[in-house]
Parts: C-alpha cells; sequence; structure tokens
C-alpha cells in the first residue's frame, strides 16, 4: 500500500470568452407555412414549410442577430425573403396590375403609329 500526503499550492489561470445572447424572437417557427417573397414578386406562389430555425450571431453579422430558415427540403432562407400568405398575394395583385398596365401601354403605343 502507497500513500502520499502533498504540501503547496495550486494555481490556475486563464481566460476565456462569452457570449451573452438575449431572448430573441423570430417570426417564423418550425411548422409554419410562409412563401417566398422574390418568386411571389414575379406573380408565383411557392409555398415553404419551416424545417428549422438557425439563430446566428457572429463577425460577419457584425454582432447583429440573424435568423436563417431551413425547409423540408434543407433549403437555407433569410428572413426577408419569407412572407406570410396574404403578403404574398399582395405582392401577386402588385405584378399583375403593373403587367396589365404595361400591356396596355404597348397597345396604346401601337395604336399611335
Amino acid at each position: 500500500m502507497f500513500a502520499y500526503t502533498g504540501q503547496g499550492s495550486i494555481q490556475i489561470a486563464g481566460c476565456s470568452t462569452y457570449y451573452i445572447i438575449p431572448r430573441v424572437y423570430h417570426k417564423y417557427r418550425p411548422g409554419d407555412v410562409v412563401y417566398y417573397a422574390p418568386k411571389a414578386a414575379k406573380g408565383k406562389l411557392e409555398k415553404i414549410v419551416i424545417k428549422k430555425v438557425h439563430v446566428t450571431r457572429n463577425s460577419r453579422t457584425e454582432g447583429k442577430i440573424v435568423f436563417m430558415y431551413y425547409d423540408t427540403l434543407n433549403t437555407l432562407y433569410n428572413q426577408y425573403d419569407l412572407v406570410w400568405e396574404s403578403e404574398a398575394m399582395l405582392l401577386i395583385k402588385a405584378y399583375l396590375e403593373e403587367q396589365i398596365f404595361l400591356y396596355r401601354a404597348a397597345i396604346q403605343r401601337c395604336e399611335e403609329w
């Protein structure tokens, strides 16, 4: 059998960094059905089902909290690219009104010739 009694002291030093992330609220949650705004602005309705929300805060975002959304096909979307159905329908309506205006303007120009 062996026994040892130690004497002296141990000094431990070091440093660390930590981030305090405040409680944040995002616009969409997993399971929500949203629509892709750039396609809605071109007259198409593309449905997206949110699978996962990824919160990012790092030096690339300059310390800002950014939300990224994964859909069921693991495509990554920015929060500003997604809209609710009512907003998507308004974008489509605006697109169709613009197309009608351009069509009427083209007819008017042809008649002037």
